[in-house]
């Protein structure tokens, strides 16, 4: 992994970064980095990071899915049974 060293860091924001480390129970440093990541993502990547995973992979899926009337059932609202093991 390469280094980054910044020379010049302002008080208040070195006080706003730790207010951040601590909240996230994080250092100072992977705050930075969770920074720099963000501000640096392409397009493509914020993108596809604002589509919810559930949305994305039934993309991916799309299609080689089922064929008509083969989908699997929703199981929402469905009352919540125990597992039975039988001999």
């Amino acid at each position: 992994m390469e280094r980054l060293v910044i020379d010049i860091v302002t008080a208040p924001l070195m006080k706003r970064l730790r207010r951040r480390a601590k909240r996230d129970r994080i250092s100072v440093e992977e705050v930075a980095y969770k920074i720099l990541a963000e501000a640096l993502q392409t397009e493509r990547e914020k993108k596809r990071s604002a589509i919810p995973l559930g949305t994305r992979i039934q993309n991916r899926f799309k299609k080689i899915g089922f064929r008509p009337g083969e989908e699997i059932k929703e199981f929402r609202g469905q009352p919540v049974r125990p597992a039975t093991f039988d001999d």
